[in-house]
Protein backbone atom coordinates (compact mmCIF):
# COMPACT_ATOMS: atom_id res chain seq x y z
CA UNK A 1 0.00 0.00 0.00
CA UNK A 2 1.31 3.44 -0.87
CA UNK A 3 2.11 5.70 2.04
CA UNK A 4 0.54 9.14 1.93
CA UNK A 5 2.13 12.06 3.74
CA UNK A 6 0.22 15.22 4.47
CA UNK A 7 1.03 18.88 4.49
CA UNK A 8 -1.46 21.26 6.07
CA UNK A 9 -1.01 24.11 3.61
CA UNK A 10 -0.19 24.17 -0.09
CA UNK A 11 2.01 26.86 -1.57
CA UNK A 12 1.53 28.21 -5.09
CA UNK A 13 4.07 30.20 -7.06
CA UNK A 14 2.73 33.68 -7.71
CA UNK A 15 5.70 35.23 -9.49
CA UNK A 16 8.08 33.67 -12.00
CA UNK A 17 11.25 34.87 -13.65
CA UNK A 18 13.91 33.23 -15.79
CA UNK A 19 17.06 33.19 -13.63
CA UNK A 20 16.74 29.46 -13.11
CA UNK A 21 19.07 26.50 -13.35
CA UNK A 22 17.39 23.75 -15.39
CA UNK A 23 17.58 20.36 -13.69
CA UNK A 24 15.38 18.38 -16.10
CA UNK A 25 13.68 19.44 -19.32
CA UNK A 26 11.51 17.78 -21.98
CA UNK A 27 9.70 19.43 -24.91
CA UNK A 28 8.33 16.25 -26.59
CA UNK A 29 9.28 17.63 -30.01
CA UNK A 30 10.40 14.21 -31.25
CA UNK A 31 7.66 12.15 -29.58
CA UNK A 32 5.46 10.49 -32.22
CA UNK A 33 3.80 7.70 -30.16
CA UNK A 34 6.40 5.05 -31.04
CA UNK A 35 8.31 3.30 -28.28
CA UNK A 36 11.60 4.53 -29.67
CA UNK A 37 10.46 8.16 -29.39
CA UNK A 38 9.55 8.03 -25.68
CA UNK A 39 11.98 10.41 -23.91
CA UNK A 40 14.71 8.62 -21.98
CA UNK A 41 13.69 7.85 -18.40
CA UNK A 42 10.05 8.86 -18.87
CA UNK A 43 7.18 6.44 -18.25
CA UNK A 44 4.03 7.01 -20.32
CA UNK A 45 1.09 4.76 -19.46
CA UNK A 46 -0.81 5.75 -22.60
CA UNK A 47 1.02 5.45 -25.91
CA UNK A 48 0.04 4.64 -29.46
CA UNK A 49 -1.40 6.55 -32.39
CA UNK A 50 -3.68 8.74 -30.29
CA UNK A 51 -1.12 9.81 -27.71
CA UNK A 52 0.37 12.95 -29.27
CA UNK A 53 -0.55 16.20 -30.98
CA UNK A 54 1.16 17.68 -34.03
CA UNK A 55 -0.65 21.01 -34.36
CA UNK A 56 0.74 24.33 -33.19
CA UNK A 57 -2.51 25.03 -31.30
CA UNK A 58 -2.08 21.90 -29.21
CA UNK A 59 1.63 22.35 -28.56
CA UNK A 60 3.60 24.64 -26.27
CA UNK A 61 5.89 27.52 -27.24
CA UNK A 62 8.61 25.06 -28.31
CA UNK A 63 6.32 23.96 -31.16
CA UNK A 64 4.98 20.56 -32.21
CA UNK A 65 4.82 17.86 -30.98
CA UNK A 66 3.19 17.45 -27.55
CA UNK A 67 2.05 14.54 -25.40
CA UNK A 68 -1.69 13.82 -25.33
CA UNK A 69 -3.54 12.66 -22.22
CA UNK A 70 -6.21 10.84 -24.20
CA UNK A 71 -7.72 8.26 -21.87
CA UNK A 72 -8.94 8.17 -18.27
CA UNK A 73 -6.20 7.58 -15.67
CA UNK A 74 -3.38 8.13 -18.19
CA UNK A 75 -0.15 8.88 -16.31
CA UNK A 76 3.14 10.53 -17.19
CA UNK A 77 6.02 9.86 -14.81
CA UNK A 78 9.25 11.85 -15.02
CA UNK A 79 12.77 10.51 -14.62
CA UNK A 80 14.23 10.85 -11.13
CA UNK A 81 16.01 14.11 -10.33
CA UNK A 82 17.55 15.95 -7.38
CA UNK A 83 18.09 19.50 -6.16
CA UNK A 84 15.06 21.07 -7.86
CA UNK A 85 12.62 23.43 -6.18
CA UNK A 86 10.14 24.30 -8.95
CA UNK A 87 8.23 22.64 -11.79
CA UNK A 88 6.94 24.29 -14.96
CA UNK A 89 4.87 22.94 -17.84
CA UNK A 90 2.51 23.96 -20.63
CA UNK A 91 -0.96 22.44 -20.99
CA UNK A 92 -4.22 22.89 -22.87
CA UNK A 93 -7.55 21.11 -22.60
CA UNK A 94 -9.24 20.01 -25.82
CA UNK A 95 -12.97 19.52 -25.41
CA UNK A 96 -12.65 19.01 -21.65
CA UNK A 97 -15.55 19.58 -19.27
CA UNK A 98 -15.82 20.78 -15.67
CA UNK A 99 -15.32 17.27 -14.24
CA UNK A 100 -11.95 16.53 -15.86
CA UNK A 101 -8.86 17.05 -13.69
CA UNK A 102 -5.09 16.76 -13.96
CA UNK A 103 -3.41 15.64 -10.74
CA UNK A 104 0.25 16.24 -9.99
CA UNK A 105 1.94 13.99 -7.42
CA UNK A 106 5.49 14.00 -6.08
CA UNK A 107 7.75 11.61 -4.20
CA UNK A 108 10.75 12.21 -1.98
CA UNK A 109 11.71 8.54 -1.61
CA UNK A 110 10.79 7.09 -5.03
CA UNK A 111 8.26 4.85 -3.26
CA UNK A 112 5.41 6.92 -1.79
CA UNK A 113 3.40 9.37 -3.88
CA UNK A 114 2.04 12.54 -2.29
CA UNK A 115 -0.41 15.05 -3.69
CA UNK A 116 1.09 18.33 -4.89
CA UNK A 117 -1.92 19.85 -6.64
CA UNK A 118 -5.05 19.12 -8.65
CA UNK A 119 -5.63 21.31 -11.70
CA UNK A 120 -9.35 21.93 -11.92
CA UNK A 121 -10.98 22.83 -14.16
CA UNK A 122 -8.79 21.83 -17.10
CA UNK A 123 -9.49 24.83 -19.29
CA UNK A 124 -9.62 24.74 -23.08
CA UNK A 125 -7.00 27.47 -23.36
CA UNK A 126 -3.21 27.42 -23.38
CA UNK A 127 -1.57 27.90 -19.97
CA UNK A 128 1.89 27.56 -18.51
CA UNK A 129 1.85 26.35 -14.92
CA UNK A 130 4.48 26.98 -12.24
CA UNK A 131 4.55 25.24 -8.84
CA UNK A 132 7.01 25.14 -5.97
CA UNK A 133 8.28 21.67 -5.10
CA UNK A 134 8.53 20.34 -1.55
CA UNK A 135 12.09 19.95 -0.31
CA UNK A 136 13.65 16.67 -1.39
CA UNK A 137 11.32 16.00 -4.33
CA UNK A 138 12.87 13.34 -6.56
CA UNK A 139 10.19 12.51 -9.10
CA UNK A 140 6.83 13.74 -10.41
CA UNK A 141 3.78 12.00 -11.82
CA UNK A 142 0.84 13.53 -13.71
CA UNK A 143 -2.49 11.70 -13.91
CA UNK A 144 -5.49 12.68 -16.04
CA UNK A 145 -8.97 11.92 -14.69
CA UNK A 146 -11.07 12.12 -17.82
CA UNK A 147 -14.73 12.94 -17.95
CA UNK A 148 -14.69 14.44 -21.45
CA UNK A 149 -11.97 15.61 -23.81
CA UNK A 150 -8.18 15.34 -23.78
CA UNK A 151 -5.19 17.34 -22.54
CA UNK A 152 -2.09 18.49 -24.43
CA UNK A 153 1.08 18.47 -22.30
CA UNK A 154 4.35 20.08 -23.34
CA UNK A 155 7.45 22.12 -22.41
CA UNK A 156 8.12 20.49 -19.06
CA UNK A 157 11.00 21.49 -16.81
CA UNK A 158 12.10 21.33 -13.20
CA UNK A 159 14.48 24.02 -12.06
CA UNK A 160 16.55 25.22 -9.14
CA UNK A 161 16.05 28.81 -8.07
CA UNK A 162 19.42 30.53 -8.16
CA UNK A 163 18.46 34.08 -7.25
CA UNK A 164 15.59 33.95 -4.75
CA UNK A 165 13.11 35.47 -7.19
CA UNK A 166 10.17 33.27 -6.35
CA UNK A 167 7.54 34.65 -4.06
CA UNK A 168 4.98 32.40 -2.39
CA UNK A 169 1.66 33.24 -0.90
CA UNK A 170 0.34 31.48 2.16
CA UNK A 171 -3.33 30.62 2.20
CA UNK A 172 -5.32 33.11 4.34
CA UNK A 173 -6.89 30.58 6.68
CA UNK A 174 -6.14 27.68 9.01
CA UNK A 175 -7.64 24.20 9.02
CA UNK A 176 -8.14 22.14 12.17
CA UNK A 177 -8.05 19.57 13.61
CA UNK A 178 -5.44 17.89 11.47
CA UNK A 179 -5.62 14.97 10.99
CA UNK A 180 -9.43 15.04 11.03
CA UNK A 181 -12.16 12.44 11.05
CA UNK A 182 -15.37 13.35 9.22
CA UNK A 183 -15.52 16.93 10.53
CA UNK A 184 -13.00 19.76 10.31
CA UNK A 185 -13.06 23.57 10.45
CA UNK A 186 -11.66 26.36 8.32
CA UNK A 187 -10.94 29.64 10.14
CA UNK A 188 -10.36 32.60 7.82
CA UNK A 189 -8.19 35.60 8.61
CA UNK A 190 -10.99 37.96 7.53
CA UNK A 191 -14.68 37.77 6.56
CA UNK A 192 -15.44 35.99 3.28
CA UNK A 193 -18.12 36.46 0.63
CA UNK A 194 -19.39 34.26 -2.21
CA UNK A 195 -17.44 31.27 -0.92
CA UNK A 196 -17.53 27.77 -2.41
CA UNK A 197 -15.69 24.77 -0.98
CA UNK A 198 -14.87 21.54 -2.83
CA UNK A 199 -13.02 18.50 -1.50
CA UNK A 200 -11.20 16.13 -3.89
CA UNK A 201 -9.48 12.80 -3.44
CA UNK A 202 -5.98 12.12 -4.81
CA UNK A 203 -7.52 11.11 -8.15
CA UNK A 204 -9.16 14.50 -8.49
CA UNK A 205 -12.67 13.18 -7.87
CA UNK A 206 -15.06 15.43 -5.87
CA UNK A 207 -16.04 14.09 -2.45
CA UNK A 208 -19.49 14.76 -1.01
CA UNK A 209 -19.35 17.32 1.79
CA UNK A 210 -21.62 19.68 3.70
CA UNK A 211 -20.28 23.14 4.54
CA UNK A 212 -21.98 25.34 7.16
CA UNK A 213 -20.95 28.80 8.30
CA UNK A 214 -20.53 29.16 12.05
CA UNK A 215 -19.57 32.82 11.58
CA UNK A 216 -18.47 34.94 8.64
CA UNK A 217 -14.90 33.77 9.32
CA UNK A 218 -15.40 30.15 10.37
CA UNK A 219 -16.65 27.25 8.28
CA UNK A 220 -17.60 23.75 9.46
CA UNK A 221 -17.06 21.02 6.85
CA UNK A 222 -18.61 17.57 7.24
CA UNK A 223 -17.32 14.79 4.98
CA UNK A 224 -19.69 12.03 3.93
CA UNK A 225 -18.24 8.48 4.16
CA UNK A 226 -14.70 9.27 3.03
CA UNK A 227 -11.92 6.72 3.54
CA UNK A 228 -8.78 7.60 5.46
CA UNK A 229 -6.15 9.27 3.34
CA UNK A 230 -4.92 12.44 1.70
CA UNK A 231 -7.39 14.94 0.22
CA UNK A 232 -7.31 18.26 -1.55
CA UNK A 233 -9.47 21.24 -0.44
CA UNK A 234 -10.26 24.04 -2.92
CA UNK A 235 -11.73 27.28 -1.56
CA UNK A 236 -12.98 30.03 -3.85
CA UNK A 237 -14.23 33.37 -2.51
CA UNK A 238 -14.19 37.07 -3.31
CA UNK A 239 -10.62 37.07 -1.95
CA UNK A 240 -9.30 34.56 -4.48
CA UNK A 241 -8.89 30.83 -5.08
CA UNK A 242 -6.77 28.80 -2.63
CA UNK A 243 -5.91 25.17 -2.09
CA UNK A 244 -4.83 23.05 0.88
CA UNK A 245 -4.01 19.45 1.48
CA UNK A 246 -5.64 17.67 4.41
CA UNK A 247 -5.62 14.16 5.82
CA UNK A 248 -8.62 12.22 7.12
CA UNK A 249 -8.28 9.36 9.60
CA UNK A 250 -11.52 7.45 10.03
Amino acid sequence: MKKILYVCLAFIITNYAHAQSIVLQENFTTYDSTTASIPAGWILSYTGNGSYYTSTTSSGPSGPNSYKFGVDSATVTTPAFTNADSVHFWMRGNGTDSLSTLTLNYTTDLISWNLLTVIYPVNNVSATKHYALPAGTKQLQFMYSKSLGNVAFDDFSVTANVSGIYKTEKVPYSIYPMPAKNVFYTAFNEPQKNTTVTLYNVLGRPIKTQADWISNQKLKIVVDNAASGNYFLRIKSDKGVYTSRIVLQN
